[in-house]
């Protein structure tokens, strides 16, 4: 992974993504 500066873009995706996830998690459990 590339290493995480202040690119706003990048960090709001790796967030969303994380979210996402975690959604699908609770959804499936």
């Amino acid at each position: 992974m590339l290493v995480i500066r202040s690119d706003s873009r990048m960090t709001n995706l790796l967030t969303i993504a994380g979210i996402m996830l975690i959604a699908v998690a609770i959804f499936m459990a």
